[in-house]
């Protein structure tokens, strides 16, 4: 927000700013709700801000159209075109994009399915605990596995175990199977 605010301060003066633009609003827009209220842009200052970025992002694209239509037409509904998928990316927008016929005409069985179950912790039930829990997340353990399970022996039953309740998933002590 402060360097927006700059960027502002000095947009007709001969001094540059050493940051892109784009990239500081596409920040502030993704952290608009912790941004202090001494920091927050007006609606007129977000617009002149966003005018000013070389390469607009989904973000700024939605941002700068919302803006624009209240201002222009209050009360009027805004198309707002989300940014491209993130999770599953283009091995699942492929299968999905496949009809059922493709599918059973082309598509195989799995013959050899590789599972390690998780250990078992002193219940005696088996549980992915903290560190290893997040792992799954951020470092996309089962999604980059293969369904039978080839790379890291999870695949597609782990998460079959997970969603019927034989493996538990917890993190800082909670269930969040």
């Amino acid at each position: 927000a402060c360097r927006l605010n700059l960027t502002l301060a000095v947009q007709y003066s001969e001094n540059k700013v050493k940051w892109e633009t784009h990239v500081e609003m596409a920040a502030y827009l993704s952290k608009l709700r912790h941004v202090s209220a001494s920091c927050l842009l007006s609606a007129e200052e977000e617009l002149d801000v966003l005018y000013l970025c070389k390469t607009a992002t989904p973000s700024i694209k939605n941002r700068l159209e919302f803006l624009r239509a209240s201002r222009d037409r209050p009360g009027v509904g805004v198309d707002l075109v989300p940014a491209g998928l993130r999770h599953g990316g283009q091995p699942w927008t492929k299968l999905a994009n496949m009809s059922h016929e493709f599918l059973i005409a082309h598509g195989g069985a799995i013959t050899k399915v590789h599972y390690e179950r998780p250990s078992l912790q002193g219940s005696g039930l088996p549980y992915v605990n903290d560190a290893k829990c997040l792992e799954l997340v951020w470092d996309d353990v089962v999604l980059c596995d293969e369904e039978s399970g080839t790379n890291r022996q999870m695949g597609f039953m782990f998460l079959y175990e997970v969603l019927r309740n034989k493996v538990f998933l917890t993190l800082n002590g909670h269930d969040i199977s």
